[in-house]
């Protein structure tokens, strides 16, 4: 990630909304942030985690599951477009067209090079100030996830999990267990 806010000057979501569609763009504390593409490994895995994820959900008519490029609106200075998210039935009406206007219950990022110090650090940070219940940190490359639960107003690290034989087994998604090994499958 790049940050273009080198004058200092705060963006807020009606400038957002202006930014040509050619990139994608971040909102983080009034901070732009221009995201970089991702590789194709950094697609497999979220490919992979949208099937283990999304099936789970439906079938058991918990909520809905979005996946990225999506606008998460947490204020009109802070809006991030993460890889996954869920949101509980009780609270699908934050679900709009313009994308997820409220605070999913469960963020997922898909780290990599470019992005890795903004979603251990800033968007950490941000995801715990806003209320966010569960966050994973998925690491293509080391092969780990880090899932993080709010206590008080940290997101504090629950777990990592990098063997294949493991199972992350969401705090927020009623009964949602998955191998690890699964997420990392190339095929």
């Amino acid at each position: 990630m790049v940050s273009t806010n080198e004058s200092r000057v705060r963006f807020n979501y009606r400038d957002y909304r202006q930014l040509p569609d050619d990139k994608r763009y971040e909102i983080i504390d009034g901070e732009l942030y221009m995201v970089k593409s991702h590789g194709s490994l950094h697609q497999v895995v979220l490919r992979n985690l949208q099937s283990l994820v999304w099936p789970f959900v439906r079938d058991h008519q918990l909520g809905q599951v979005l996946f990225g490029p999506l606008d998460v609106i947490l204020s009109e200075e802070d809006i991030v477009q993460p890889d996954l998210i869920y949101v509980s039935r009780e609270r699908q009406e934050i679900i709009s067209e313009h994308g997820c206007e409220g605070v999913p219950d469960l963020v997922v990022e898909v780290t990599s090079l470019a992005t890795s110090n903004l979603d251990r650090q800033q968007k950490r940070e941000l995801y715990a100030k806003y209320g966010v219940q569960e966050y994973w940190l998925v690491d293509p490359v080391a092969r780990s996830i880090d899932q993080m639960e709010l206590q008080g107003e940290k997101l504090a690290l629950r777990g990592s999990y990098f063997r294949k034989d493991e199972r992350v087994t969401s705090q927020i998604i009623p009964e949602l267990s998955m191998p690890v090994g699964q997420v990392f499958e190339p095929a």
